[in-house]
């Protein structure tokens, strides 16, 4: 699809509707917040608006009111981080706002397909390589069509927030939008840090060096398709039944199934690449939210996740997919066993060794191909409702390394972000296993 005519409307700073308190004007990070990597999580919601329930005008009043008014409950991201990078200075200097026009049907946009690098269009354009004490934290772009369709793309630094705090703010925001800043359900708290305050063990922030590898990375959306999945997950236990030490604990979920999928056409590119099987090593994220002795929740703001690490050895002379999902099942479900028992130091020691190792495994290692995913798929995102029904599509967008994030579609489908080196993405694409459970959205 060509690119559609876009007039920039306007681009402002919207501040907390009430000043920050003098008390809170200093929020320190955490060990989390000090490891995540230095990008920002970049999302975009579309709304099909079929009623008038707003002018246009009155949409866009509401969203910036809503927004003013949220950040006095979230406020660090009106903030700056200060230059050592170890804390946000809550001075509400900000976050970015613009609004544009857009000559054309967001339902044909969507029906008719597009390519995730065609997404840019609605995205803020703030400068992402500018210093840390001036950039902005957030930025947000509302997009209007002539249809009356909305499309809100948003942009948060990770560096202060993971995706379970991305959807904790961007609910707040809607929830405001629609029912006022009192009927909030819930107000964040700031307390990671309090638990696991920065260190000076972990002064050079290692995925930092991710974005130094040097390859031209591309992106594909692929849609693995809800019946496929299911009927494979039948075959799949009919296959390899839950029985003794040969199996898994239970049935793999779907979330395992797809990344068992993924994984394995990636070790098959990575085959073809080299010319034999070679060690693999997947990390996907693990969110530690309600699963340790430490009294964060879902109310707790920032980082607070690691990556598991899965090993496949590569000794086999044949790749099989069933021996992947046992793997990946066996080290996720372990990982979680390890974490609900570990005393909060065990924590510390356990998320530093976790992130020095993908990214030594990444960056020094060869020998072992290094793959990094994370999955949104019980993130609420397709209920973000700011008073026009939830969002007909929800994506995630490009991030600059290698990697795929995993969402769930509105239909029950899978949507597969794949990040990849561009003289790599042929040959996963074309994938056996990938064309049996997917059609990609991008072709």
């Amino acid at each position: 699809m060509d690119d559609l005519n876009i007039k920039i409307l306007s681009r402002e700073l919207i501040k907390p509707s009430h000043p920050t308190p003098e008390k809170l004007q200093s929020c320190k990070l955490s060990l989390f917040d000090q490891l995540a990597p230095p990008t920002y999580i970049r999302i975009i919601l579309c709304y099909s608006i079929t009623t008038d329930v707003d002018t246009r005008a009155q949409k866009a009043e509401r969203l910036k009111s809503s927004l003013s008014e949220s950040l006095t409950k979230f406020y660090p991201l009106a903030g700056r981080i200060v230059e050592d990078e170890f804390s946000i200075d809550c001075n509400d200097h900000g976050v970015e706002y613009l609004e544009a026009e857009v000559d054309g049907d967001l339902a044909d946009f969507i029906d008719k397909g597009f390519e995730i690098k065609q997404l840019d269009q609605f995205m803020p354009d703030h400068a992402a390589d500018a210093d840390f004490s001036i950039r902005p934290l957030a930025a947000f772009r509302v997009n209007f069509f002539g249809c009356g369709g909305v499309a809100i793309g948003l942009s948060i630094s990770h560096k202060i927030a993971d995706t379970s705090s991305v959807v904790s703010f961007l609910n707040g925001w809607a929830n405001t939008s629609r029912l006022g800043i009192d009927k909030l359900p819930i107000s964040p708290s700031f307390d990671v840090s309090s638990f696991f305050p920065v260190s000076e063990y972990c002064k050079v922030n290692l995925l930092k060096l991710l974005l130094n590898l040097g390859p031209k990375i591309v992106s594909r959306r692929f849609l693995f398709q809800e019946a496929k999945i299911s009927k494979f997950r039948t075959i799949f236990m009919d296959a390899f039944p839950v029985s003794g030490n040969s199996s898994i604990n239970g049935q793999p979920s779907r979330v395992t199934l797809v990344n068992a999928v993924i994984w394995k056409a990636l070790i098959n590119t990575s085959q073809a690449k080299h010319g034999n099987l070679r060690p693999s090593l997947l990390c996907p994220a693990i969110g530690l939210r309600g699963k340790t002795v430490v009294p964060l929740t879902e109310r707790s703001f920032g980082n607070f996740w690691f990556p598991v690490g899965a090993h496949y050895e590569g000794k086999a002379s044949k790749l099989e997919l069933h021996e992947l999902v046992f793997i990946l099942d066996k080290a996720v479900k372990r990982t979680a066993e390890n974490i609900k028992k570990a005393s909060r130091d065990e924590i510390f020691m356990m998320a530093t060794e976790a992130f020095k190792k993908m990214v030594d495994e990444k960056l020094i290692n060869n020998e072992v191909d290094t793959f990094i995913c994370t999955s949104w798929s019980r993130f609420p995102l397709n209920e973000v409702d700011f008073g026009w029904g939830q969002p007909c599509k929800v994506s995630s967008l490009k991030r600059p390394y290698e990697m795929f994030t995993l969402l769930d579609s509105k239909n029950g489908d899978i949507e597969a972000l794949v990040c990849l080196n561009e003289n790599d993405m042929p040959r996963f694409e074309h994938d056996p296993d990938v064309l049996a459970l997917t059609y990609s959205s991008d072709n």
